[in-house]
């Protein structure tokens, strides 16, 4: 038996739609933290000692690693950003446990959603070639710097909630009306600007699209209608006409921890 399963989680999302049905993929599902309600009339109720998505026990952990330990010899999991959930950390705790280090493997993605995705495929498809577990590390790690993820949060009382800020933090900021702009920068959730319409978060996008000489890929991610983009996706084909441009819904997970008009892009760049 000479099989790599791959683990991540429930916010993972991919550009091909029927990609997450591989036999090699196992998601851990995050709890539910509610059902989507407007952001004036979410309460910050979590645990403090916890922040952003609420990671499974040790004890499930472990009972996962033991239940596919009898069917796999080696299990990589690749977690959303350790700024988003404790995740990462709890498996590290459970692997040092459990003594497995040599056959389990864990690593930060430092992003999510289409981010993680990508990993995750290019994980998937140098298992299925028959890569080792360690070789799939590396390849991992060395592209995780080419990923780059932005996140605008407008809904900040759903930060509150997930202990990003402070419930008067929270409060200010919604009333200022702005649409504060984050990066995820070696796993940490950063501010790094704030604009007042759609219109200037787009061109803000598209500015940083225009940091890249030649990316591989470029993914919106959005709920609903909510954010009309055909000059910023016109913008990106016409410029970069050998990167692969995509639209997608932000999945319920992560719609329910950063809120429901949350917006990302995902820039993966070109590896030398």
């Amino acid at each position: 038996m000479n099989r790599v399963c791959i683990l991540t989680d429930s916010s993972v999302q991919f550009t091909r739609p029927d990609f997450g049905v591989e036999e090699h993929i196992i998601k851990i599902p995050f709890a539910r933290t509610s059902s989507l309600t407007s952001s004036t009339s979410r309460k910050v109720s979590r645990n403090k000692d916890h922040f952003g998505f609420e990671s499974p026990s040790e004890l499930e952990i472990r009972k996962l690693f033991s239940n596919l330990r009898r069917d796999y010899s080696d299990i990589l999991v690749i977690t959303l950003s350790s700024a988003l959930s404790e995740l990462f950390s709890e498996v590290g705790k459970v692997i040092k446990q459990i003594g497995d280090a040599g056959h389990i493997q864990v690593i930060d993605s430092h992003t999510t959603s289409v981010g993680l995705g990508l990993l995750v495929q290019i994980a998937v498809n140098l298992a299925t070639q028959g890569a080792a577990l360690r070789d799939i590390e590396r390849q991992l790690r060395i592209s995780i710097p080419h990923i780059y993820t932005l996140l605008c949060l407008p809904n900040l009382s759903y930060l509150a909630a997930a202990n990003f800020l402070s419930p008067s933090q929270a409060v200010v900021g919604e009333m200022l009306d702005l649409l504060p702009i984050f990066s995820l920068e070696d796993g940490c959730l950063t501010a790094i600007q704030k604009v007042r319409t759609q219109r200037h978060l787009l061109e803000t996008f598209q500015e940083f699209v225009d940091e890249f000489c030649d990316p591989v890929h470029v993914v919106l991610i959005k709920n609903g209608n909510q954010l009309k983009a055909p000059v910023f996706r016109d913008y990106v084909i016409n410029n970069f006409p050998r990167t692969v441009y995509s639209e997608q819904m932000m999945g319920v997970p992560l719609a329910e921890l950063l809120g429901p008009q949350s917006v990302g892009l995902i820039v993966m760049d070109k590896q030398t």
